[in-house]
């Protein structure tokens, strides 16, 4: 189970429209390579205490995009953020105080950070803060704490904790075991081409654990989770294969394919 890391999101939240088109000009600079723009943008912004610029500028230190690369401005900025209830920039921070960049290393202050973020509704903060405790790295090792994080998460469509909250629903692990539940939970994942989670339903699938036992669904999920880098996806892929007829094997691809290439909105039953 990972815990996510930089958040590379934008996001602009401002009353007036005057400083908003300011922020978007910094934006569209931002994206074209343009970052001196970008910089002439969002630095007044910041300085005038405006969060979603305050965050931005803490990116481009952070990555060193068009600057020299800044720890300890990122940093300064994500705390000025952080301060006013950004959120990512709450995450980011943790992150830095995670590894002491441009900050003490404090895992004290990452986990504050977190909670934080997470107490506001952040999914990435509910996810990390959920693999924290389950691994009990950092915090109390506490499996119902983490489900307790992972199901915030995954009612907000992230597919990390779905997929995880999945995995303690196969065991029995905080939460009531149940195969139905975690087939459910990795379709919502897979769904979003989570390539852990294409993987595990292709399992449950070819064992019938909460889903009728169905090997052309199995071979079909292996192979989508193939397109996603997964590796144990071919290898199971290819050991099912050898139990199915060719007009199986037939249908299967035709159904992978249709899946992958209508962006996981047409991936049968």
């Amino acid at each position: 189970m990972k815990i996510v890391t930089i958040a590379l999101a934008f996001v602009v939240s401002f009353s007036s429209s005057v400083v908003a088109q300011d922020f978007a000009k910094g934006l569209a600079a931002h994206e074209a390579g343009d970052y001196e723009t970008a910089l002439e943008e969002w630095e007044p912004l910041a300085e005038a205490g405006k969060a979603s610029a305050q965050f931005n500028l803490a990116l481009i230190y952070r990555n060193g995009r068009g600057v020299d690369q800044d720890y300890t401005k990122a940093a300064k900025l994500y705390r000025q953020a952080a301060d006013q209830g950004n959120t990512g920039a709450q995450c980011n921070l943790a992150v830095m105080y995670m590894f002491g960049e441009g900050v003490p290393k404090s895992y004290e202050e990452a986990v504050k950070l977190y909670k934080q973020a997470a107490d506001l509704g952040d999914a990435q903060a509910q996810y990390n803060l959920g693999v924290m405790h389950w691994r009990g790295e950092h915090v109390s090792k506490d499996y119902h704490e983490a489900a307790r994080l992972y199901q915030q998460a995954a009612e907000q469509g992230y597919p990390d904790a779905q997929s995880n909250l999945a995995l303690m629903y196969e065991i029995g692990q905080a939460v009531p075991k149940s195969y139905k539940i975690a087939a459910k939970l990795h379709r919502q994942a897979a769904d979003q081409g989570f390539g852990p989670a294409q993987y595990s339903l292709g399992v449950m699938y070819e064992m019938g654990w909460g889903v009728s036992q169905d090997n052309v669904m199995a071979h079909k999920w292996f192979n989508v989770g193939v397109t996603n880098e997964n590796i144990l996806s071919g290898k199971r892929r290819d050991m099912i294969a050898e139990e199915m007829t060719s007009e199986d094997l037939r249908k299967a691809h035709v159904m992978a394919a249709e899946c992958v290439e209508s962006g996981y909105n047409n991936c049968g039953y």
